[in-house]
């Protein structure tokens, strides 16, 4: 598998960090992507031109484990009206429809909900495609970027 515009088409509205040559950089917004061809498409971050091809950039992502950690935010997103017994379980059977359904047969607001968060829901982290949040070290550098990609 090889980065290509669907994998961070999804991304699109959202600020995203990447990690650019070793280094992080924050809050690129992904202004245009252009896919010609699968194998040459380019993608427009705050006016940097990058090839999709997972070399020189990868997008910085968090593992789908975490999402246990957003349980108040699905609450509030979805789960309006529910009796307090059943919040807790209704979040559990949500996160895990999250996590163990393929990409592609996901309800779309999951998917628009998981790029806002930046989750790797395609599996890029496992390809070596995409790096994982937790695994970066943040110290600052004099470039403005952080270290540790």
């Amino acid at each position: 598998m090889k980065l290509e515009s669907k994998h961070i088409v999804l991304y699109y509205p959202h600020k995203l960090n990447v990690c650019m040559n070793g280094l992080i950089k924050h809050d690129l917004i992904i202004e245009e992507v252009l896919s010609i061809r699968e194998y040459s498409g380019v993608v427009y971050f705050n006016n940097h031109c990058l090839p999709i091809n997972g070399i020189s950039w990868k997008p910085i992502l968090r593992q789908l484990s975490e999402l246990d950690n957003y349980k108040d935010e699905i609450l509030i997103r979805w789960g309006g009206g529910l009796p307090e017994k059943a919040k807790e379980k209704w979040v559990k059977s949500i996160i895990d429809e999250m996590k163990y359904t393929a990409y592609n047969a996901l309800r779309y607001d999951f998917i628009e909900f998981m790029a806002e968060h930046h989750f790797d829901f395609m599996g890029l982290i496992p390809a070596s495609l995409a790096v994982d949040i937790n695994t970066l070290n943040k110290p600052k550098d004099s470039t403005g970027g952080y270290g540790g990609c």
